[in-house]
């Protein structure tokens, strides 16, 4: 094919010159490779150290216009903190172009720009700013090396600003480069901490001399304040952790033997909130760490099976009562008739009929534990509907009164979904387990989705509120234990919760929560 007419081709310069199998040899180093690109060589070098004496009485002036310019434009502005950051980029930028200037344009000079790109990412410079500012730069540039050569060989002229151009825009792609290769860096260490904040462990890498060198996670309750790489390790994680688990011992344990040492469970109390940790200590060979530390936090995940566990337990525990209140009730209900007869036929002022009536406020002891029982074997279905929280609580309150004498404070009002026969009768059982411990007043404080129902009493020992919705638990002397987990199994049945709190009133808190939407909150 003949060659256009007004182009000479020319051979490619090294590196790109032709191998002994007619293929192209690989560049030895990225700045060769632009360079040979672009066609930059000795003569555009010549000239532009022939260009930098006429450059240098106008480099202030060229800075100070390229400054002027940037402040004018409010993202470019962002990217300064004060004016006396511009005033030390200033002379940053003279010796910028001393060296487009003069060069050399070697390796040393290649990693210098690779510097500038990375610098862009880091204060945040929009990369559009990198075209627009070496835009300015090169009119400047180009407008001094034409206003001195055109009256002196107007071929020099074009051939500077030839030289200009492709020094330019390897000043470019070296930082562009860059620029992509470091904001992606950047994007990619931002996923990395995003992934590392919300694992559910923690890792520690602690050096040779017992400090901490790096750690993820450092804002959870581990630490007793921001992590600081080089703390001891007993000053980074809290007191109670490295003593419970003897870390410290531990640890020099595993780098003396070069063994792992894994601690299943150790058991610890942070801010007052008890929690279970399963922790394993790694010896390491690196210059840098000498053990890494593993710590889970297995709280959640025990917590989650022990209320699995109940359930379960629960289950086999309902079937049985349920078994057991059928084998009672009709013999029960056959005994109570049989004691009715006998009492009647019994002359008025018998005492044996006084020892009748005993007999049968016994039988219907009976019968009222029997129906609890059947209620907590029952499987209870919640009818949910929109309800207005405060009738509720004022229904249960008269309902409550009427068999006390006793009145109860119902303040303020909310809705949720839930039905409102249960919640009744879950609110009913509160309010009379209030009174029954000895609370002289109680208030049912209403919002939207909470219904609390707080009181003076004496409130619940510490030792025993973890056990108050265990079946058959109760401090009452006549008591079945039974109110209490029907009424958490009605607000499970309501997608919602029942909890006990410490009221600030010195008594108890029974915290009763549903949903406010289509949304469950049961934790129970």
């Amino acid at each position: 094919m003949a060659a256009r007419p007004g182009i000479a081709f020319q051979p490619l310069p090294w590196p790109y010159a032709s191998s002994a199998f007619g293929g192209i040899s690989p560049p030895v180093h990225p700045f060769d490779e632009l360079k040979a690109y672009v066609g930059f060589d000795d003569a555009d070098a010549e000239r532009l150290r022939a260009l930098k004496p006429h450059v240098e009485s106008q480099k202030r002036q060229i800075v100070e216009r390229f400054y002027e310019i940037v402040l004018r434009f409010p993202d470019a502005r962002a990217v300064f903190a004060d004016l006396a950051q511009v005033e030390r980029l200033k002379l940053t930028l003279m010796r910028w172009i001393d060296e487009l200037l003069a060069g050399p344009w070697d390796h040393t000079y290649y990693e210098q720009r690779r510097r500038i790109g990375q610098v862009h990412v880091k204060v945040g410079l929009p990369s559009q700013y990198m075209f627009t500012a070496m835009n300015r730069l090169m009119e400047d540039l180009h407008s001094i090396a034409a206003s001195f050569f055109d009256n002196v060989d107007r071929a020099a002229a074009e051939a500077t600003a030839r030289s200009l151009r492709r020094i330019a825009d390897i000043e470019l792609a070296i930082m562009l480069g860059t620029y992509i290769e470091a904001r992606e860096k950047q994007g990619l260490e931002g996923l990395r901490d995003i992934l590392i904040s919300h694992l559910p462990t923690t890792v520690l890498l602690v050096d040779k001399e017992g400090r901490v060198a790096t750690s993820t996670m450092p804002w959870n309750d581990l630490f007793p304040g921001k992590l600081g790489n080089g703390l001891p390790l007993e000053q980074a994680l809290h007191k109670e952790v490295v003593d419970r688990a003897e870390l410290t011992t531990h640890l020099a344990r595993a780098t003396m033997t070069g063994g792992e040492i894994v601690l299943p469970r150790v058991d610890v109390n942070i801010g007052g909130t008890p929690r279970t940790l399963r922790i394993a200590v790694i010896p390491l060979n690196h210059p840098l760490a000498n053990a890494l530390i593993h710590i889970e936090d297995l709280t959640d995940t025990l917590a989650s099976e022990a209320r699995a566990k109940q359930a379960e337990h629960l289950a086999r525990l309902g079937t049985m009562a349920a078994s057991v209140a059928h084998e009672i009730r009709n013999p029960l209900a056959g005994i109570s008739g049989t004691v009715q007869v006998v009492a009647a036929s019994l002359p008025e002022g018998d005492p044996r009929r006084v020892a009748l009536g005993k007999v049968q406020q016994q039988i219907q002891r009976l019968g009222s534990l029997v129906g609890d029982l059947l209620s907590f074997a029952r499987p209870i279905t919640a009818q949910n509907r929109s309800i207005d929280l405060a009738n509720a609580a004022r229904g249960a309150v008269a309902e409550a009164s009427a068999s006390t004498g006793k009145s109860a404070q119902v303040e303020g009002g909310g809705e949720a979904f839930g039905d409102a026969a249960l919640l009744g009768q879950v609110l009913l059982n509160l309010v009379q387990n209030a009174w029954q411990a000895g609370a002289h007043e109680v208030i049912v404080k209403v919002a939207a989705g909470s219904v609390d129902v707080d009181d003076d009493g004496p409130g619940i020992p510490l030792e025993e509120r973890h056990r108050v919705f265990e079946p058959f638990f109760t401090t009452k002397t006549r008591g079945t234990g039974l109110g209490l987990p029907i009424a958490r199994k009605m607000m499970q049945a309501m997608r919602g919760s029942l909890e006990l709190e410490t009221s600030p009133r010195g008594g108890a808190t029974f915290s009763v929560r549903l949903p406010t939407s289509s949304e469950p909150v049961s934790k129970n």
